[in-house]
């Protein structure tokens, strides 16, 4: 028997996906419950209205990663409804599944042997999901191409016979690997009442799900209003030991670059100067060399000084390419992805090792708001609820250092907080690492959240609320204030699984407070670590950065 390089060498009933001893290792039964859990679902939800549907999802397209007209790009990533339900990693697939017997279907391309040669995937034995059983074959018909096996009727053929060697699929994975030309027949013969197609709307980025269609289509009564909705429900409320296995994974990984990080700001104590971008390498290094983890869930930021206030940092505009000076503050939120989850996590820290009397008594006060949101996380708690705990102790502290004065409770009631923290405390996390589901009233049993309380002291916000003349100009003591123009920000970032009686702090492991912070960086100036030497002697070359969006 061979196997995908991604599966673990284990038994046919424990198929999972790792990249390496010194990566987690996923179960892949977990799509065949995912999949068990659709079909309650839409049962549940639907009855007997339900009988007789099919569900037909489509995963990315192999048009998805490259850059507009060129044959380059990034590496393929799955779209996450599909990946939920079938595992699949590689693009132009489709899946089904049989409602009424949760049978479940791939339907695979064709693909060339050009395509093979390539692309190296003589092998690829259906991304992580099929075992490829070769008892049978003759081995003489066979001969070795780059390493690989090469069947020699393929080459004739020019199409790869896929299911004819795919005698065996893993269990608990699916039942049945049809080519996608294969699906018109495949249909007339079940004879579905109508076919489930997913389609809806990102939470956040308002993008419209792809429905999946292939040619015949329109022979077949097409149904998509039904199934966004319970695929959405199912991934709200995640299998718990599975997402906390993935997510202390991802929690170690950034624990890995703490350690790093901390050597190599021992470099700048004693050598000077960083760029933003040191920071972001470092990060995708350890993740990627330590966790198996080729991609960041999102863009990285890594905000230094006054960029500290920016709160979507990193992006093309202002690429993490500032010069770290002494006493800056540097907000970092980035997170690994691993078998297409996510992690979301953010740490501030003073980039000299101590921190100033006003980056302390900031700092405190989101570790305050951070702490009074994790104790209050529960089944049935909101993030409306999660939020106002959080700009009341926000409140409370910017009052203590003076830079807000008056009654608490009229600031409340006027919103004074959002100018200070213009954005949620928290979002579901999972697939996407603003996960489905949006924002409810209350929280369901089993979601994997984050908490991201923050403070940011952001010139347009405060010229806006100080120059209003309405009642919140009142609050701002334009004595104290401009001390902390150009301060940054704080934001505090940690990952949770809710529970039946609170939640698990999976990012717990990470120094939070300033006496742990401070003493992770002083323990770094025993160290002795190196940064990349300059390509041109002094004073031949800018020493400073020429960005004139960052350079400040």
């Amino acid at each position: 028997m061979t196997t995908s390089n991604a599966l673990s060498s284990c038994t046919e009933s424990a198929a999972a996906f790792t990249l390496g001893a010194h990566t987690l290792s996923v179960s892949l039964e977990i799509h065949a419950e995912n999949r068990q859990r659709l079909v309650g679902c839409l049962w549940q939800k639907y009855g007997p209205d339900i009988k007789g549907s099919f569900v037909l999802l489509c995963g990315g397209t192999s048009r998805d990663a490259v850059w507009y007209a060129s044959d380059a790009g990034e590496p393929f990533k799955q779209e996450c409804f599909f990946h939920w339900a079938f595992g699949v990693l590689e693009p132009d697939w489709l899946g089904g599944l049989n409602v009424d017997t949760g049978k479940s279907y791939l339907f695979m391309p064709k693909q060339n042997v050009r395509a093979f040669i390539i692309f190296c995937k003589l092998d690829f034995c259906i991304s992580v999901m099929l075992f490829v059983i070769m008892e049978d074959v003759n081995i003489s018909k066979w001969r070795y191409a780059s390493g690989r096996l090469l069947n020699e009727s393929m080459i004739k053929s020019g199409v790869f016979p896929s299911q004819k060697f795919f005698r065996h699929v893993v269990p608990n994975a699916v039942d049945e690997v049809l080519y996608l030309d294969e699906i018109v027949s495949l249909l007339n013969d079940m004879v579905p009442t109508r076919l489930l197609t997913l389609r809806g709307r990102g939470t956040d980025s308002e993008v419209w799900t792809r429905e999946a269609q292939f040619e015949g289509i329109n022979k077949f009564f097409v149904d998509n209003a039904v199934l966004h909705r319970a695929m959405v429900d199912c991934r709200v409320r995640k299998v718990i030991n599975y997402v906390i296995r993935v997510s202390k994974s991802l929690t170690e990984a950034k624990r890995r670059f703490q350690s790093s990080l901390r050597e190599h700001l021992h470099y700048f104590l004693r050598a000077g100067p960083m760029m933003e971008y040191h920071l972001e390498a470092i990060f995708k290094h350890h993740i990627f060399y330590y966790g198996g983890m080729r991609r960041t869930a999102s863009i990285c930021v890594c905000g230094s000084g006054p960029n500290a206030s920016i709160l979507r940092y990193g992006n093309s505009i202002m690429p993490n390419d500032r010069l770290i000076r002494d006493g800056d503050l540097c907000l970092l939120d980035m997170g690994g992805e691993y078998y297409g989850y996510a992690s979301d996590i953010s740490l501030t820290f003073p980039i000299n090792g101590i921190f100033s009397e006003d980056q302390k008594a900031i700092y405190n006060a989101v570790l305050r708001a951070s702490k009074s949101i994790l104790s209050l996380i529960r089944p049935g708690v909101s993030f409306p609820d999660m939020h106002r705990v959080a700009e009341r102790v926000i409140l409370e502290d910017l009052i203590k250092v003076g830079i807000l004065k008056g009654d608490l409770e009229n600031m409340w009631k006027l919103n004074v907080a959002a100018v200070f923290m213009p954005h949620g405390v928290g979002h579901l996390l999972g697939l996407d690492v603003h996960d489905v589901g949006g924002y409810a009233e209350g929280t369901p049993p089993r979601p994997q959240l984050d908490a991201l309380p923050g403070i940011y002291f952001i010139d347009a916000l405060l010229d806006a609320a100080i120059q209003s003349g309405d009642s919140r100009s009142s609050f701002f003591d334009v004595d104290v204030l401009p001390r902390f123009r150009g301060f940054g920000g704080v934001r505090i970032e940690d990952d949770v699984v809710v529970t039946s009686e609170g939640c698990e702090v999976l990012t717990a492991s990470i120094p939070r407070s300033v006496a742990d912070i401070e003493t992770v960086m002083a323990e770094g100036r025993k160290l002795t670590v190196s940064l990349p030497e300059p390509l041109c002697s002094a004073g031949a070359c800018a020493t400073s950065p020429t960005n004139p969006l960052t350079s400040s």
